[in-house]
């Protein structure tokens, strides 16, 4: 299971490929087009398997630690929305849409007050992997020393090298057997 991310359709096909499903007519159109592309994406597969089941198991995308801000509660007439909280609503994120940019608020009541380096392509393709790593039958996550140990055993195929919203690295892999693996940074 060799290939890696660069975009959000390249997600799309490795979600594809791990958990055995053909998202071939994801329904991006229905999502405005005020929302950047990788976000509409985003909305697309979250509502895919929350009416399909794939073969391992039900699949709950941004259900698990990071949630995606429901569709319709997007204030997209806003020049700036949120996206994503915290499961325990510790955090959230928003999306400025005049300067393409993403706030981070490190509480949930807090104006935001963290604007943060990633692009939003790549803080969502870090957050859909990361959050793929709990729908998964089998992973593995690894301090980044023991992931360069498990290099010289197994062979790990770098899938995306990212950042998370502290800009600490957060890099995954694949190996032949459908492993991801997660390196906490």
């Amino acid at each position: 299971m060799q290939q890696s991310i660069k975009n959000i359709e390249d997600l799309i096909h490795f979600i594809e490929k791990l958990f055995e499903v053909d998202l071939s007519k994801l329904y991006v159109k229905r999502y405005d087009n005020r929302l950047p592309k990788c976000l509409r994406y985003l909305y697309a597969l979250e509502d895919f398997f929350a009416k399909h089941d794939c073969k391992f198991e039900t699949i709950r995308f941004f259900n698990n630690q990071f949630h995606l801000i429901p569709y319709a509660s997007l204030k997209l007439e806003n020049e700036s929305f949120d996206i994503f909280f915290e499961n325990q609503n510790n955090w959230r994120v928003a999306y400025h849409k005049n300067e393409n940019a993403i706030y981070l608020s490190e509480h949930f009541e807090l104006p935001y007050n963290t604007r943060l380096n990633n692009t939003l392509k790549e803080f969502l393709i870090s957050f859909a992997l990361h959050e793929v790593i709990f729908n998964c039958n089998y992973f593995c996550e690894l301090p980044y020393k023991e992931i360069n140990e498990l290099k010289t055993k197994i062979k790990l195929h770098p899938l995306w090298n990212g950042k998370t919203m502290t800009d600490y690295a957060i890099n995954f892999y694949t190996t032949e057997k459908k492993v991801l693996v997660m390196d906490g940074g």
